[in-house]
Order: C-alpha cells, then sequence, then structure tokens
C-alpha cells in the first residue's frame, strides 16, 4: 500500500468523483500505462487528482504530485474539470451552488467555515459570478440552490449524477421529505413525472 497519505481540500470536492465502471478504466488505464498527470496540492491537500489519488492506492503505487503555486486555486479547479468533463447544465448548476453555499457559510461564521474565513486566496463567488463562471443561466444556480436547502440528499444526488434536471428537482422539493425520497427510490421518470404535474398544477 502506498505510504502517503492525503485529505482533499474543499475545493476539490465541488465536483463528483468519478465512480462504476468511468473509476474501473481510471484504475486499467493508470495500471497499463502509469500516472501520467501528477495530483495538484495546495495547503498540503489533493486540490486536483482525487481520482487518480484513488486508482494509485487500489494498484499500491506511490502517486507522483505537484504543487500548485498560483494564486486563483478556485480557478484551476474549475478550469480543469470543465475540459475533463461532459456535465449537464444541472451538475454546472449543483457545483455553482455549492461554491455558494461555501461563500455563505464563510461569510456568516456558520461551522466548518472557520479554517477560511477571512483568507483571500480561495474567494468563493456570488450567483451571478458562479453562473458566469459555470457557462450557466443564474436561474440554474438559484433553482440548485434550493434544492440544496429545501431537497433530500437522495434528491441532491440524483441531480449531481446527472440523471435529472435541476429545474425538475426545483418542483420536486415542494413535496415533504419522504415524498421526495420515495420518488428517488422509483428512479429519475417518477421525479421527472411528478414535476411535470406539479408545474401544471401551479398552473390551474
Amino acid at each position: 500500500m502506498s505510504t502517503q497519505q492525503l485529505e482533499y481540500h474543499e475545493l476539490s470536492s465541488l465536483f463528483p468523483l468519478i465512480t462504476g465502471d468511468d473509476f474501473a478504466l481510471m484504475v486499467k488505464d493508470i495500471e497499463a500505462n502509469g500516472q501520467r498527470e501528477p495530483i495538484i496540492l495546495f495547503d498540503g491537500k489533493i486540490l486536483d487528482g482525487r481520482n487518480r489519488y484513488r486508482a494509485c492506492r487500489e494498484l499500491d503505487m506511490e502517486p507522483q504530485t505537484s504543487i500548485y503555486t498560483g494564486d486563483d486555486p478556485l480557478g484551476l479547479v474549475l478550469s480543469l474539470n470543465m475540459h475533463r468533463r461532459q456535465l449537464t447544465v444541472a451538475q454546472r448548476a449543483i457545483v455553482a451552488a455549492e461554491m455558494i453555499r461555501r461563500k455563505r457559510e464563510i461569510e456568516t461564521g456558520e461551522p466548518g467555515a472557520e479554517e477560511d474565513a477571512g483568507r483571500t486566496d480561495t474567494p468563493l463567488p456570488g450567483v451571478e459570478d458562479a453562473a458566469k463562471a459555470l457557462g450557466i443561466s443564474p436561474r440554474s444556480v438559484s433553482a440548485a440552490l434550493r434544492v440544496f436547502k429545501e431537497g433530500t440528499e437522495e434528491l441532491c444526488e440524483a441531480v449531481k449524477r446527472g440523471d435529472i434536471r435541476v429545474s425538475a428537482a426545483e418542483q420536486v422539493t415542494k413535496l415533504d421529505q419522504d415524498q421526495q425520497r420515495a420518488l428517488c427510490e422509483r428512479g429519475p421518470r417518477a421525479i421527472a413525472k411528478a414535476a411535470r404535474e406539479l408545474r401544471e398544477a401551479a398552473k390551474s
């Protein structure tokens, strides 16, 4: 087993981890071709490369790392992940909403925000800035914020996976938590159907 134990920087967790077949393919590629990109560290934690790190650990390989010396770690995380991944609008909206949630935690001094309070090297944007950075509309970001606030964990995860649109998830947050969980258990089609019915009921 690799001797290097590394923690994830909070900015790295804005984007979901690769799982399932995609992660298995990454492990096979690194096993066959080696680790072609270094894991980037910032403040001693993984800023970029969580999936490569996990693959190296699984293969009992010592991960190759490099230190980030720039002044825009958030910009680096966004740039690298936006180029690597084909994210849906809903997934981008969730990333933007997570950025804003963390900014608000820092500003209000809620638990979990103390570590970064007062720092200027990892600024997190507001709705307009987040929407622009992720290439989506402010309305999509606002919808994602509502999903985070009023949706169940299962509903948020469905949006993160790209299973449902953020506008559909926003409609479903009008239901109570038990109803949301029941819909999530039935799958994306059930969620989309319920969202349409809620939308039509609101119109009438």
